[in-house]
């Protein structure tokens, strides 16, 4: 019997009863639907009516906002538009790992799993970079690498970079001024090898064996491994010169079609996979590297080939671990910043965040990033500003003066005096300094890894990979003919060894030998014995004083438009909240630097047509470039505790980060 309390007296209904107050209630049921469909469909007509423009706020991430251009009201004035090709943002609960080739960031994330550590998985990662992107990482060149102890909140670098040959002589260059660029006298003692077994001794976990992180990549290297487009463009814009040397000709061209090779083919290097076999089978590689059969290889093909390395300066090399490096525990809130000294560009990179820092507090709403010029006119005055100070870097180890600089440019009163020069117009950068001196054409690869401990991301690492071959000017339709290095360093090869060589001799700064493109030399990074030169690379970490959290690592690869990319990345991820998808994906400004003494800017696509003729009435000469930016690998910790990653689209290669 159905049971309805009708009162507090609990008196219970018949059925009789109830068909008696449905048949009552009816009318008023009725009235009561008829009210609520029409308070509906007012709702849904002003749902319809609604202004489309306030679908979206600045802080969508740019995945469910395909058009900027619906972010506020005052953005439909501009016409901001999304990259022409898509990125992809991925989230790891765990750990991430991204570089400039996927295949290598899965090997580091293999090595995770397996119970190693971002060291371990750094090693692992670069070493098959080296064997996959020859144009602009290997064996051959050197390394900065930056490393953050979670439980200690503090920072470590390690410095491998090349080395300036005992015998190599400014009066040489000065009156040979293209061997600085090219060939065998371009080359400087490569330090990668070092580096890594330092990094290994010192930070490895222990629980992974120095030759399962090179043994993957010597398995790829044998059995052959797919040409990318991007190693496919290099190639060709290359043709010539790697026809016309036969080192280069020999690993480059396929034997199946007698043409250099093309993407999808399958490339095998065994002269490599033997080399690096016996460096992940030897006790000690770095004896066997720098004083052992593999030294005397070398040094027997410099002096084959008249190059400067000798003997003598492979026994001497070593490379340094600084427990001290930079740190800026000022920039933002409880955060702080830390990277490598110099010959590092690390001073710059953070003195460009900071200066952006203290034009805005925790309240600046992100709509300044869509509705005016104002960031990105505070942004090309931070850069000249930082710029200015590169003139008096150069190799801190070697220059005292130069590291105590590098320590005051992250003291607070070092910015509030640069802060002083700032309005609301464009300066000439003369204004800022009357010399200027950052080479235009450094190449570079990166490396970012955060892994765990427990639950929480305990370490972040990176690596700046300097330089084996430079890749100014490629963009995402090909290389460019007008101002490239191309990649492959010094253009040439063992054919023992396998391994490309640097041109790092050229980042000396040598008057005679330089063309418009390169800046004027200075002192402070003149030739000298086991010098090593100043060099764009970056890798910083940002991290939480307090709790000792990682927020950020992040570098970049390319040109020296690397310190610009890391500091607009920070700033709009850590200024103004926005997504690690949204800031690397957001379009570039760039204070270009060989023009530097004219105020000429660069841009890249994407920027409202509106906001750039905002910034030229501020006196600033703007031009659209066809050359991307610096690629940028960075992991961010959201607000979840997820690490997120994005692949920066400005390179069309194979980069998807790895994780889990």
């Amino acid at each position: 019997m159905l049971r309805l309390v009708l009162d507090s007296d609990d008196s219970v209904s018949t059925p009789m009863s109830l068909m008696y107050m449905r048949r009552k209630g009816l009318p008023w049921l009725t009235a009561a639907f008829g009210i609520l469909s029409f308070v509906l469909i007012i709702a849904l007509f002003a749902l319809i009516m609604r202004d489309p423009s306030k679908k979206a706020t600045p802080l969508e991430d740019s995945e469910n906002c395909k058009e900027l251009g619906n972010v506020s009201m005052a953005v439909k004035k501009l016409s901001w538009q999304p990259p022409s090709v898509a990125s992809s943002l991925v989230r790891f609960k765990n750990a991430a790992v991204t570089s400039d080739n996927s295949v290598c960031s899965e090997i580091g994330r293999d090595v995770l799993l397996r119970g190693g550590n971002a060291a371990d998985a750094a090693i692992a990662v670069l070493i098959c970079i080296g064997a996959l992107n020859p144009y602009s990482s290997g064996l051959g060149g050197g390394f900065l690498l930056t490393l953050y102890k979670r439980k200690e909140k503090k920072c470590v670098t390690v410095n491998a970079r090349e080395a300036i040959p005992i015998l190599a002589k400014m009066s040489w260059f000065e009156a040979n001024p293209s061997d600085a660029v090219v060939g065998y006298k371009s080359i400087a003692t490569p330090g990668e090898l070092h580096g890594l077994w330092t990094t290994f001794k010192r930070f490895g976990s222990g629980r992974i064996a120095w030759q399962d992180l090179i043994m993957p990549t010597v398995k790829l290297l044998s059995a052959g491994y797919p040409v990318s487009a991007l190693l496919e463009q290099l190639l060709e814009h290359k043709r010539e010169p790697i026809l016309n040397e036969s080192s280069m000709m020999h690993a480059f061209m396929n034997p199946s079609t007698n043409h250099l090779y093309k993407e999808g083919e399958l490339l095998r290097n065994t002269v490599l996979a033997n080399t690096l076999r016996q460096l992940a089978t030897s006790p000690e590689p770095h004896k066997l590297f720098y004083h052992g059969e593999i030294a005397r290889q070398i040094s027997n093909e410099m002096i084959e080939y008249g190059a400067f390395v000798t003997k003598v300066d492979l026994a001497a090399y070593e490379a340094s671990v600084d427990e001290s490096p930079l740190i800026n525990d000022h920039f933002w809130g409880s955060l702080a910043i830390c990277g490598p000294a110099p010959p590092s560009s690390f001073a710059i990179t953070q003195l460009i965040v900071t200066l952006i820092a203290k034009w805005y507090n925790s309240s600046s709403d992100s709509k300044v990033l869509y509705e005016s010029d104002e960031f990105y006119h505070h942004f090309l005055e931070a850069q000249k500003l930082a710029f200015a100070q590169t003139i008096k870097l150069g190799d801190g180890s070697s220059v005292p003066e130069v590291h105590l600089l590098a320590v005051n440019m992250t003291s607070p009163f070092y910015v509030q005096q640069l802060l002083q020069h700032i309005d609301g117009n464009a300066k000439n950068s003369v204004h800022y300094s009357d010399d200027y001196s950052l080479d235009e054409r450094d190449g570079t690869s990166h490396i970012s890894i955060v892994d765990t401990y427990g639950r929480f991301p305990r370490t972040g690492l990176l690596i700046g990979v300097d330089r084996v071959g430079s890749l100014e000017g490629l963009w995402q339709n090909g290389p460019s003919h007008q101002r490239t290095e191309g990649g492959f360093g010094s253009m040439r090869r063992s054919e023992k060894l396998g391994i490309v060589w640097n041109d790092d001799m050229r980042h000396f700064f040598i008057p005679l030998a330089r063309s418009p493109e390169v800046p004027t030399s200075k002192q402070e990074n003149q030739k000298q014995s086991q010098k090593r030169s100043l060099t764009s690379i970056s890798p910083t970490v940002v991290f939480d004083k307090s709790t000792g959290e990682v927020q950020m690592v992040i570098g970049a690869a390319g040109d020296s438009k690397v310190m610009s990319a890391i500091g607009y990345v920070i700033a709009r991820c850590v200024i103004f909240n926005e997504t690690i998808k949204q800031a690397i994906d957001s379009p570039r400004l760039h204070a270009h630097l060989s023009s530097f003494s004219s105020s000429y800017n660069e841009h890249e696509p994407g920027f409202p047509s509106e906001l750039i003729a905002m910034l030229e009435q501020r006196g600033y000469k703007l031009v659209k470039t066809k050359f991307p930016f610096s690629v940028v690998h960075a992991v961010l910790r959201d607000s979840s505790r997820y690490l997120t990653v994005c692949n920066d689209y400005r390179r069309q290669t194979h980069m998807h980060p790895a994780g889990f």
